[in-house]
């Protein structure tokens, strides 16, 4: 399976009433040092404001090097620390960044002390440096005791505590604690609509937020719209041609693909990564990352050409960077991997895979998530050639690498079932796959809930094996139940479900329900035009 890929992005970068006055007031000192930096600094805000952040580097590096003759821990390099932090976040990453707010938060604490609210902004910026890296327990800790300082300082009803609300989000939702992460941004949003057109990013952030937790929990209809919300925000109140409305656009296609409404998600794709290249901003991730969601996209349109040289475009861009993008590197042989096993050029295929793999063993040990991943896509390719013993073999290890990580209760695990049972079924092995799917589908509607569209594919799965075994009343109502699902998460017009409701018609004939089977093929001939038009559109 490609890899979608989610953008990154950072929220702006707060900086309190208090703190503003300082910096307000060292203008009025009369070195031409303090002018030159004042000046690099207000050129730095008014480019970083109209998300022009190319300059906004410039002159933030510009100020910083006139603010580090400053004392240690004058305020002047500490804000000038803070914005290119900020810049280089949203730009390049989060290595880069993290010194510079980490310093930045050291010259808050000397100033301000350890409680004060400008220390609190200081280490929920470098918290959020911390979930882009990965670092989610520091990033949890760090993010915990900004919040509970800024509550204790500003009230519950402050606009300030947007970032610091969005933030705790990010981390219920790595708990799987989606409800509480989607509350958060509830009030979150009900602070910043409040807030007016004030501060337009705030609203932004919010609805960035919005999109990832419902991403995470498959709510993908909502995410959908959250990533609308951005995009619409972005280039109303930045422009359309700045790397904010970029990074919504490339977020809402990412989503478009999990949807698998890869038509829909092509041109946001294209926008974005001609924006990207317009405003010369193709070094950060992002970049990349559209790239590799437009060659699944276009493999899943049938585009294998287009595909292939997407994937190989994002390839020959991460293999001129540093090390530390091994891991999107990976996720660049993966999914070129896939588009040879679509061409049907299977040594290829697993070339690229076992690349893959072993990259991302080499990053993360043999037995991490992404090396599961992989192993568990050579066995679908083994699966395209009907080598099935050795399907299963790949298979069982990857099952077994993931229940060792997420343990036998997991999404992550079900998901290796899932693919086990459809194994299963094909060599005709019926009680064996269906006794994996029903501990799938059990392990799905226990985790995920009984409205995620996982459980739904789960529930098709199982209904396939029921109808192949002629168990047709039993098959039926699983049908239904994974339709219905798929129907409410807003998935029944995508490509895939047309063979879903082909099987469907089948088996309503076999049980003389004609008019039944007769609107399941129509609808499955209706995505199939669709389908068919928006490919031809995009050739």
């Amino acid at each position: 399976m490609p890899h979608a890929i989610q953008i990154r992005q950072t929220g702006a970068m707060r900086v309190s009433s208090r703190l503003k006055l300082l910096v307000a007031a060292c203008f009025t000192a009369v070195t031409a040092q303090s002018a030159n930096w004042g000046q690099e600094y207000n050129l730095a805000i008014t480019a970083y404001e109209r998300g022009d952040y190319a300059t906004a580097e410039e002159h933030d590096r510009a100020a910083l090097a006139v603010a580090v003759s400053f004392d240690k821990n004058d305020i002047r390099l500490e804000a000038t620390l803070t914005n290119l932090g900020a810049v280089v976040q949203a730009r390049k990453g989060c290595c880069e960044a993290e010194p510079l707010l980490r310093r930045a938060l050291d010259i808050r604490v000397a100033n301000f002390g350890k409680n004060s609210l400008e220390a609190a902004q200081g280490q929920n910026n470098l918290a959020s440096a911390f979930f882009q890296a990965g670092r989610i327990q520091e990033a949890r800790t760090l993010q915990a005791e900004a919040l509970g300082i800024a509550e204790r300082i500003l009230g519950p009803n402050d606009p300030d505590l947007i970032p610091f609300l969005a933030l705790a989000a990010l981390t219920e939702r790595d708990s799987l604690h989606y409800l509480d992460a989607e509350n958060l941004l509830k009030r979150a949003l009900t602070l910043a609509e409040e807030g007016g057109a004030e501060n337009p990013r705030r609203l932004m952030q919010v609805w960035r937020y919005f999109g990832s937790v419902y991403r995470a929990d498959g709510r993908l209809d909502k995410a959908e719209q959250a990533y609308k919300n951005l995009a619409s925000l972005a280039e109303t109140k930045l422009g359309a041609d700045t790397l904010d409305t970029a990074n919504a656009l490339a977020n809402l296609g990412a989503v478009l693909c999990d949807r698998k409404f890869y038509a829909d998600s092509r041109p946001h794709l294209v926008r974005a990564l001609d924006i990207f290249q317009r405003i010369h901003e193709v070094n950060g991730p992002n970049f990349v990352a559209a790239l590799q969601n437009l060659a699944a996209a276009e493999l899943y349109l049938g585009q294998t050409s287009a595909a292939e040289q997407h994937a190989l475009l994002a390839i020959r861009e991460l293999e001129k960077r540093p090390a530390s993008n091994r891991d999107a590197l990976a996720v660049s042989y993966n999914n070129l991997g896939q588009v040879y096993a679509v061409e049907g050029r299977y040594t290829e295929a697993e070339q690229q895979t076992v690349r893959a793999k072993d990259m991302w063993s080499a990053i993360g040990g043999p037995e991490s998530k992404n090396v599961a991943a992989a192993i568990s896509n050579l066995g679908a390719l083994y699966v395209q050639e009907h080598k099935y013993k050795k399907a299963e073999a790949f298979y069982l290890e990857s099952a077994r690498i993931t229940w060792k990580i997420s343990g036998s209760a997991s999404a992550e695990y079900a998901r290796e079932l899932n693919r086990l049972g459809v194994l299963y079924n094909a060599e005709k092995r019926f009680t064996d796959a269906e006794e994996t799917l029903r501990k799938a589908v059990e392990i799905d509607s226990r985790t995920l809930g009984d409205r995620s569209p996982i459980l739904g594919e789960s529930y098709l799965n199982l209904a396939a094996s029921l109808h192949s075994q002629k168990r047709r009343d039993e098959a039926l109502e699983f049908f239904r139940r994974g339709i219905e699902i798929t129907t409410n998460a807003g998935q029944k017009e995508a490509p895939t479900m047309a063979a879903v409701l082909d099987q469907y018609s089948l088996l309503l004939r076999e049980m003389n329900r004609w008019a039944d089977a007769e609107k399941a093929s129509t609808e499955a001939l209706g995505i199939r035009v669709k389908e068919k038009v928006n490919a031809e559109t995009y050739r």
